[in-house]
């Protein structure tokens, strides 16, 4: 007995630390679901090289731009024009392509395609890193079937942020660079019960490497979700401002001339420049059918007008543009277990139409001496199962 009363008051003590750790440890409070919907990828998909890139990897990269960040990742190259100003005028080729990349690598923005049809290549400047919650890339051509033609290169889909956060929360950053370029840009984010709030705004300018390299930029981006018993619905809407001067390229003919070499940053066109403003807007609704079904059926809008002037020895050109793209996707995704096997189908229909309208003067505001048009309507039925 004097043996056990020892052991037994130890075990006493023991057991009233734990009653009392317990008792003070804090209760978990069980929040409500978040539903991701721009994303027709659940996860990386099965048999494609797939990589994702998260916020924390964007924010630690120090790229000067989304063309920049997008070459880090082996099988994709960026080319840029005059220096890279803000990640402008530059474009990516996937696996290869090189002068017809544009062509065979497709890029999404919240899984909308942001080719045109007039084949001119994607503004990267006009998407700032800050707004961008998580990349997408599928190398190859398997990810033609869920996001259609021009994928044979590989899919490019970028997921912009939402306002899903713990706590509101803002943030207002600056930066200075060479050639006299800054940026500034604010972000704001707040969940209110089911509703949640994203916006964020940038503006960015610069004198850029060579002359006549000029840039000037603004971009807005708001992204609105509620959430309620069994369905989802939101709205996206951007808007773009932007121009830049073009100082045409360096001419070099071996023992006759060599502008590269004795002046790289003059500009072969002092006077040329462009200007480019859009927005877009989305609107969705996701429905939970059951635990294992999903419908998804969104709407959309994207603009793009772009004024050019060009001045040259055999006359000047100035161009006015304007492209319309409108698409609805409605699709069901359904995930279930065919035994030990997890079963993963998505299935759905895409219509998009897209107007093109160019005209182009001899003289600015004088009269159009030619009138270029073209429209094209795209139906594709798709479907995917996958077995894991």
């Amino acid at each position: 007995m004097r043996r056990l009363i020892p052991s037994l008051a130890a075990l006493s003590c023991l057991h009233t630390a734990a009653a009392v750790e317990v008792e003070n440890e804090p209760q978990l409070e069980q929040l409500d679901e978040i539903l991701i919907t721009a994303s027709r990828l659940d996860d990386s998909m099965a048999g494609a090289n797939t990589t994702v890139i998260d916020a924390q990897t964007i924010a630690d990269a120090p790229a000067a731009g989304l063309s920049e960040l997008l070459s880090y990742q082996s099988g994709v190259q960026y080319r840029a024009l005059f220096g890279n100003v803000g990640g402008t005028q530059s474009s990516v080729d996937m696996r290869g392509f090189g002068a017809t990349g544009t062509a065979n690598s497709l890029i999404l923005i919240n899984g909308r395609r942001l080719n045109d049809i007039d084949l001119s290549f994607i503004d990267f400047g006009n998407i700032p890193l800050e707004s961008i919650q998580h990349i997408e890339i599928i190398r190859g051509n398997a990810g033609a079937v869920l996001y259609g033609d021009g994928a044979v290169g590989g899919v490019i889909n970028i997921i912009t942020a939402t306002g899903y956060s713990p706590e509101p929360s803002g943030v207002v950053e600056a930066s200075a660079g060479t050639d006299d370029y800054l940026k500034g840009n604010v972000s704001y984010n707040q969940d209110f019960n089911n509703l949640s709030v994203f916006a964020f705004a940038a503006i960015a300018e610069g004198d850029g490497y060579r002359d006549n390299n000029e840039l000037e930029k603004s971009n807005f981006l708001a992204d609105i979700r509620y959430s309620g018993d069994g369905y989802e619905v939101y709205g996206t809407l951007s808007i773009d401002d932007q121009t830049i001067g073009l100082p045409g390229g360096r001419l070099f003919q071996d023992g006759v001339i060599d502008e590269l070499g004795d002046d790289p940053k003059g500009a072969t066109t002092p006077d040329d420049v462009t200007s480019t403003n859009g927005y877009a807007f989305t609107v969705g609704s996701a429905i939970h059918i059951a635990d294992d079904l999903e419908f998804v059926v969104d709407a959309g809008l994207r603009t793009k007008e772009q004024d050019s002037d060009f001045f040259g020895a055999f006359g000047d050109s100035f161009v006015d543009t304007e492209l319309s793209t409108y698409s609805i996707t409605p699709r069901i995704k359904y995930n279930t277990m065919l035994g030990e096997t997890a079963w993963e189908s998505i299935s759905g229909v895409d219509i998009i139409f897209a107007d093109y309208e160019s005209s182009r003067r001899a003289t600015s505001g004088g009269d159009v001496i030619h009138d270029v048009s073209a429209d094209q309507t795209n139906i594709a039925i798709y479907s995917q199962n996958t077995f894991k």
